[in-house]
């Protein structure tokens, strides 16, 4: 479905209807269209297959269904194909895209961009028919695309929807059939609402779906926030986080492009183990000693807890880890920024003092240590 979106998105650049579309968001993103405009859009997409819709609605309407799919269902599927169009070729329209960058580059989740008015009539459109979707995968990259459509809007409810329904399907867990950004959007929304425990269930979700090897776009992304949540309380689970699913030390995603997110992650992973008294490769060789004898038994005595403990506080080699030379650099973290702070002139409430370097002032302390720039706040 994605390719034949794409296929379709391309001759939708030229469709009349469209264009205007595209240069009244291009002078503002925010400008409400019309829902006619879209609809319009719409109807010319279907005008190519319009003979097998009809011969389908003709089906519906006398009640002809098929062992294994309802005509209905075939035609929600040609709807969820015309909302595809309609987002791809809209999704870089305006400064949002960009804004999504700076976020990534800056180590934030990276959200799915697309001009409000077109998510919220695109999302409407979305849920009347997902309602007729049955086949596992096709009401899976349904329920996706509710999720990437609700991200624009913050709209965290359908989110929760979408989610839940798609962890139905596949018992709980993120599987071969789970379509992204589920369920990693979800927890990048709580993240920046502030409610950590929700987001980082969710981001573990994702992570074990990385561990068995389903692809995921955002993997630098998941991993690098998954780890500053842990990191707020426990230094050496956020390491074990980083040396289980991060493609630059694991096996895992080996294949994906690596994203600004990597090299911040591997600089955080330095200073928690400079925290820890050690280097990162020492870190990595002891924290991956650890787990294993964890594994390898129900508990351990208390000898060995304080073997591990003494190694934890005592250097031992020298040796540290290189940044992965097809990684991203960034110089460290003092490039990071609020949220807020992505378009500060814009954005910034009159009544807020800002400090010299442009940033607002923390309310609370950063959660990196000495990499962190004193004014913000990751999260």
């Amino acid at each position: 479905m994605e390719r034949q979106a794409q296929y379709l998105s391309s001759d939708l650049y030229s469709n009349p209807k469209m264009i205007e579309i595209i240069q009244m968001l291009s002078i503002n993103e925010e400008k409400a269209i019309p829902d006619e405009m879209y609809e319009s859009v719409m109807s010319d997409l279907s005008r190519g297959v319009e003979p097998i819709l009809k011969v389908l609605r003709d089906f519906d309407d006398a009640g002809a269904y098929g062992e294994k799919l309802h005509p209905r269902e075939i035609l929600a599927t040609f709807d969820l194909g015309f909302i595809k169009c309609i987002q791809l070729c809209l999704k870089h329209i305006g400064d949002g895209a960009e804004i999504q960058n700076k976020r990534e580059r800056n180590g934030f989740y990276p959200f799915d961009h697309l001009p409000s008015s077109a998510s919220i009539y695109l999302s409407n459109r979305m849920e009347n028919s997902v309602k007729h979707i049955k086949d596992d995968r096709a009401e899976q990259s349904a329920l996706a695309m509710l999720v990437s459509l609700a991200e624009v809007t913050r709209n965290i409810e359908q989110m929760e929807k979408a989610v839940e329904a798609s962890l139905i399907i596949t018992e709980g867990k993120v599987t071969e059939l789970t379509s992204p950004p589920i369920p990693e959007a979800l927890a990048a929304a709580y993240q920046e609402d502030g409610d950590m425990d929700k987001a980082l269930h969710y981001y573990k979700l994702a992570l074990e779906g990385v561990h068995t090897f389903i692809m995921r776009e955002k993997t630098d992304a998941i991993v690098l926030n998954a780890c500053l949540i842990t990191a707020m309380t426990d230094r050496k689970a956020a390491l074990r986080t980083a040396f289980d699913y991060s493609p630059f030390f694991s096996d895992a995603q080996l294949n994906i492009i690596p994203k600004p997110s990597r090299s911040l992650l591997i600089q955080q992973c330095e200073a928690w183990a400079e925290e820890l008294g050690m280097t990162l490769s020492e870190a990595r060789r002891i924290l991956t000693e650890s787990q294993e004898q964890l594994e390898n038994s129900e508990g351990l005595s208390s000898n060995s807890n304080n073997t591990i403990e003494e190694k934890l506080r005592t250097k031992g080699s020298s040796a540290t880890i290189e940044l992965d030379s097809n990684a991203e650099s960034a110089s460290s973290f003092k490039n990071y920024q609020c949220i807020e702070n992505l378009n500060l002139k814009e954005k910034a409430l009159p009544s807020e003092t800002l400090t010299s370097d442009g940033h607002r002032p923390s309310k609370k302390p950063p959660i990196i240590g000495g990499r962190s720039c004193g004014t913000c706040v990751i999260m």
